[in-house]
């Protein structure tokens, strides 16, 4: 099963959204704050741990991690953008991203790279539970003799990503599970600090 989208429309194009794949696809394929060379050099980054943390925010460490991060980026990003309009999501994606980070340097064992756009993005995830906890997301499901796109509750696909993140943390301590919860649970917190359920309108009444 691929997620397509949800099926709550928006009232305004997702441009944070779209530019934030854009360059996380860009920085991933350009190799430039991935492998042994990028790491070193966000190590040798200027401006202590708070500058590391945000270019982290931008790094993955393969592009299976990565294409999970752009799927759900992608699914879960737009509404909230709308929601909450372009500055606050940008805030919103970074403040997820630097609060799994923080998590990650709270425990000595985690490398000092940065826990990359997963955090990030599990930020965006929380928040858009608190914001839409009953809408539904369209799944592409392509069988053998069965092709169609189904809908699913939003929570089924929360399941989904709680499943993969398990998964990426076998053999890569800087995915656990413990990190990502830190992203989500900052983005559920942000969304409201940032005035997310007030903003409501007859575009969202499936939320």
């Amino acid at each position: 099963m691929i997620p397509v989208r949800d099926v709550i429309p928006s009232r305004r194009p997702p441009i944070v959204t779209v530019a934030l794949i854009l360059v996380l696809v860009l920085v991933h394929a350009s190799g430039a704050l991935d492998g042994p060379t990028g790491r070193a050099w966000l190590e040798r980054a200027g401006g202590g741990e708070s500058h590391r943390a945000v270019l982290g925010l931008f790094r993955q460490d393969g592009w299976l991690s990565l294409a999970a991060a752009l799927v759900f980026l992608w699914v879960f990003g737009e509404n909230v953008e709308d929601r909450l309009g372009r500055v606050r999501f940008a805030l919103l994606f970074a403040g997820g991203g630097l609060a799994a980070a923080a998590a990650q340097a709270a425990v000595p064992v985690f490398p000092a790279s940065g826990i990359g756009a997963s955090g990030a993005v599990a930020g965006v995830l929380g928040a858009h539970l608190v914001l839409f906890p009953r809408s539904r997301v369209l799944l592409f499901v392509p069988l053998p003799g069965f092709v169609d796109v189904v809908e699913a509750p939003v929570v089924h696909l929360m399941m989904v990503w709680l499943l993969i993140q398990l998964a990426l943390s076998f053999g890569a301590p800087d995915r656990t599970l413990l990190v990502n919860a830190a992203g989500f649970l900052a983005g559920a917190g942000l969304v409201v600090a940032l005035g997310g359920p007030a903003r409501k309108s007859e575009y969202w009444t499936a939320g």
